[in-house]
């Protein structure tokens, strides 16, 4: 915190009383006598204040902290109007005509303004008819171009592949355009495949959505379907309903490998991990509820898949009020000849506690359904219940799903999942469609990929357990069993204890297929040391039944957490000779880099590399971010400071550039959104006016947020005149605005602290004061910007020669 010293060292020395900070009363002949010029009991004559010009303020307002801000303060020292952070601080505007020297007492009568100098504080008290009764509505508004990338390859001597996904779009006022695909190359597939686009309106007055175009069906109970054309759906933050939990996707690597995640045919996700355990959290699904086909390349190009049920909308909240969602169009596939049109409509209505009604209907013409569901859910358990009938050109079916997660008892939880259907039974995504040899009422089955074959049961069951001593322990188990006999079994068990700074880890996985007979059993053991603050050594067992594998590896960080790196050498008993790998993640503030390398025991070689992050074009120019947007988020400037870290509510960001830019990834909508510079991170010579912002965002806004950076000047400088004398004790030091920044002491010395506008170019090396010598003329000296010379405090000392 800043304090002004050279005022509190003023008053601290003068032995002056006085009744409050409002009104003082000096002694002109005792300041006379002590040697000290009358003008400064005129400067002090209304008691305690700050010195003219910007300053950065904290405020209060009727007892309630607003936080930092900058403030103008006019040479008398009164705290000037300012239209800008009046809106900030919640106060009606004035309603007199403002002009340039307005001041905050005369256009709020009656108010009262008290000069905290130690504290840097003004506090303000004023009748509450100046406040506003009610915050101010949502912000609406921003127009920007966007754009998401990630894109990566993997290349070995047996297996190489390209994969990139691609979202651009717009925002402009309460309208977004979306566009979303990827492309990948490999040995099975090449080609770019289009996903979504769509135009969506935010219609806050009717808590909704309106979306045209190509689009994922959502909010509704049928699951897995595109359509072109309309959706009318429930806003989910303005509901607060949310969407479905996407499964985690857990698994055991024999060596560094590619893991691709595919929903209905669809490469939804593609990354690179580690030897040893893995675990993927938020998967950018493309429907919900319909299971995530894995697929794990190993760097010797084997494959492993296996399936991970996403069985029903268990992870919904329960809504306030009651919403309703409607779709119309046709449905969308990469076989023509299965899109028709229809038409489906969905509801939700809260009943007692906890508790939700939902149900929802499907028509088309050759395809007619009606869903029902029923849901409960609390801090401590939820269950759902979800139920179809469906009559389609192969009979009536029906289907039924089953999700719950409780406790047991302490420390121990349960998850389940069971889902079961009747073999006639259809969804839309798994209609067939005519012959074109004309044989009227017999159909070509429709390909979704392996995910989507008539499934007839599937179930999975967790328990999750935490012992104080006893560590922490995960077991589970999934089974999908489809119509055409294919069955696929997974079980797992992850187990992980902590000793001090120490990790101990076992882990089993084993599945099993119709197809493939052999059972596929890995294990996994890990052991993990701290080596320092940043650094960690693991010494790793990987066994798959066949043959067994010692690694050792070395992770760590530097760059303050921007850059991770891995090393790992494992020693296998099939082969002599054995494998090395390294990894590396970077997170600059343009950009997300990643890369690895390994080479195998066969002298084969393997390479993984990969980029992501957002690009953003607005009226400030284009901007880079190594974390992609969402639908509402913002561009924050504090010009000319690089480096700066700022905590927002899509994670830390970090200025860069001369114009000290960066996209804030994520904002809230209809709830506030919290913006925090990081402070510790400004260098020396410079602060800001406000460093906390609170902004309440509807959806599909974009908001530039601009903090005001200062250049701050702190100097103990000691003077003399040209014929070497000193000034007087009490002489004052002007700045070139002729306001009143220092007071010299008896030997001639002062502390000047002083502020002024940071500019991004152009900025003058030094700044210039003036000051009065010994014979009443105006003299003048400058002091250079030098930053080598401060201290820890960021105070320099310089000599100074007013001519």
């Amino acid at each position: 915190m800043k304090l002004h010293i050279p005022l509190r060292l003023l008053a601290f020395c003068l032995p002056i009383g006085y009744a409050s900070t409002s009104l003082a009363d000096y002694d002109i002949e005792m300041m006379r006598a002590l040697g000290l010029p009358s003008e400064i009991a005129d400067y002090f004559s209304s008691g305690a204040k700050f010195p003219a010009g910007k300053q950065s303020l904290f405020i209060n307002v009727n007892g309630q902290n607003h936080g930092r801000h900058e403030v103008n303060i006019d040479k008398q020292g009164e705290w000037q109007y300012d239209a800008e952070l009046v809106e900030s601080l919640g106060l009606h505007p004035c309603k007199l005509n403002t002009q340039a020297d307005m001041l905050m007492s005369q256009c709020y009568q009656g108010s009262r303004i008290d000069n905290e100098t130690g504290n840097n504080q003004l506090i303000l008290l004023l009748p509450e008819r100046y406040i506003r009764r009610q915050p101010a509505d949502y912000e609406f508004g921003g127009h920007a171009l966007m754009l998401n990338y990630t894109a990566s390859r993997f290349d070995s001597q047996n297996h190489s592949s390209d994969y990139a996904a691609l979202e651009t779009g717009f925002n402009s006022n309460n309208w977004l355009f979306r566009h979303n695909g990827t492309y990948n190359k490999s040995e099975r597939h090449q080609g770019y495949t289009p996903y979504n686009s769509y135009l969506q309106r935010t219609l806050t007055h009717h808590d909704a959505m309106m979306r045209l175009g190509r689009a994922t069906l959502s909010d509704s109970l049928y699951n897995g379907i595109t359509l072109d054309g309309l959706q009318w759906l429930p806003d989910s933050s303005l509901s607060l309903s949310q969407r479905s939990d996407v499964p985690v996707v857990e698994g055991i690597a024999e060596s560094q490998a590619k893991v691709e995640i595919f929903q209905n045919g669809r490469l939804v996700y593609a990354t690179q991990v580690q030897p040893g355990t893995f675990r993927l959290t938020d998967i950018p699904a493309q429907f919900d509820a319909v299971d995530l086909s894995v697929t794990v390349t190993e760097s010797n190009g084997s494959r492993k898949q296996f399936i991970v049920p996403y069985l029903t909308t268990s992870g919904r909240s329960t809504p306030r009020q009651g919403s309703y969602s409607l779709a119309l169009g046709r449905t969308h596939s990469l076989e023509k000849s299965t899109e028709m049109p229809f038409i489906t409509g969905s509801f939700s209505l809260p009943w007692l506690n906890h508790h939700q009604v939902r149900g929802g209907s499907f028509l088309s013409r050759d395809y007619r359904g009606i869903a029902a569901g029923y849901s409960v859910a609390n801090s401590d358990y939820r269950f759902t219940a979800l139920s179809h009938v469906a009559q389609s050109p192969s009979g009536k079916g029906t289907k039924l799903q089953l999700n719950s997660a409780l406790p047991l008892i302490k420390n121990l939880k349960l998850n389940a999942g069971y889902s079961i259907q009747s073999e006639r039974y259809r969804s839309p995504t798994q209609l067939r469609s005519p012959r074109k040899d004309g044989g009227e009422g017999t159909y070509w089955p429709v390909s979704h990929g392996a995910s989507s074959s008539h499934q007839r049961q599937s179930y999975s069951l967790g328990l999750g357990w935490h012992h104080k001593y006893l560590g922490n322990l995960s077991l589970g188990v999934t089974r999908a069993e489809g119509g055409d006999k294919q069955q696929n079994q997974r079980v797992y068990a992850f187990w992980n204890r902590q000793f001090g700074a120490a990790t101990v880890g076992v882990s089993l996985e084993k599945e099993r297929s119709r197809e493939v007979r052999d059972n596929d059993t890995r294990v996994f053991a890990t052991l993990s040391l701290p080596l320092g603050k940043n650094r960690r050594y693991s010494a790793n067992m990987i066994s798959n039944g066949r043959h067994r594998s010692i690694s050792n590896s070395l992770s760590g960080q530097a760059l303050n957490g921007d850059l991770a790196y891995g090393l790992n050498a494992t020693q296998g008993t099939q082969s002599n000779n054995g494998t090395y790998s390294g990894n590396v993640n970077y997170l600059s503030p343009f950009t997300t880099l990643s890369g690895s390398y390994s080479h195998l025991s066969e002298n084969q070689q393997a390479f993984y590399y990969s980029a992501s992050g957002s690009l953003v074009a607005d009226s400030s120019g284009l901007t880079l971010s190594p974390q992609k947007i969402g639908d509402t988020f913002g561009v924050l400037t504090i010009p000319g400071l690089a480096g700066i870290s700022v905590s927002t509510p899509g994670g830390k960001v970090k200025t860069y550039g001369k114009q000290g830019k960066a996209v804030i990834p994520r904002l809230r909508e209809y709830q506030p959104s919290l913006i925090n510079v990081d402070t510790s991170t400004l260098p020396p010579d410079a602060d800001i006016d406000n460093g906390v912002r609170k902004i309440n965002l509807a959806r599909g806004s974009v908001k530039r947020i601009n903090i005001g950076a200062i250049n701050t000047l702190r100097a103990i400088v000691q003077i003399s005149y040209a014929d070497g004398t000193k000034p007087a004790i009490g002489s004052m030091i002007l700045d070139e605005q002729q306001r009143v920044v220092a007071f010299t002491n008896d030997q001639g010395a002062a502390f000047i602290e002083h502020q002024k506008a940071h500019r991004a170019k152009n900025d003058a090396s030094s700044q210039r004061f003036s000051m009065k010598n010994s014979s009443g003329q105006a003299c003048y000296f400058a002091i250079a910007a030098d930053t080598s010379s401060r201290n820890r405090a960021g105070i320099s000392h310089s000599e100074a020669v007013c001519r």
